[in-house]
């Protein structure tokens, strides 16, 4: 039950310090999931997407490094990622690898399979072009 308190506290700080909606979407989500704790559950996974820096220099988002951390803890059976995990303002391909490397390094404390799908808007883009 501690646990739980430290999680949704952790959840809240997290929604109120974060200004990109997908995340507070996701944030919300694991808030639901949280307060119906009580449910059977069959098996169990994450989903997380926007965590892209806010420019082509920055590291991945703190907020986005707490929740792996979280996610770590549970018995989790797969993460999946919806999209805009790096910035890729620019065509210097050198940015482009560190910041795929930035990822990945963050994504490495999970044990266990990450599936990685295009964000929406790239989806929207090669059907409409």
């Amino acid at each position: 039950m501690i646990q739980n308190l430290i999680t949704a506290e952790f959840l809240i700080e997290s929604f109120a310090a974060t200004t990109s909606l997908t995340l507070m979407k996701t944030i919300l989500i694991s808030m639901i999931i949280l307060i119906k704790g009580l449910m059977k559950v069959l098996f169990s996974f994450s989903v997380c997407g926007d965590n892209r820096p806010a420019d082509d220099y920055l590291a991945q988002p703190e907020v986005f490094l707490k929740l792996l951390e979280l996610i770590k803890g549970r018995d989790i059976s797969f993460h999946m990622t919806v999209g805009d995990i790096i910035n890729g303002g620019t065509n210097n391909s050198e940015i482009v690898k560190r910041q795929f490397s930035d990822y990945l390094d963050a994504v490495k404390i999970l044990p266990l399979s990450i599936f990685n799908s295009q964000s929406p808007f790239f989806c929207w883009l090669s059907m409409n072009h």
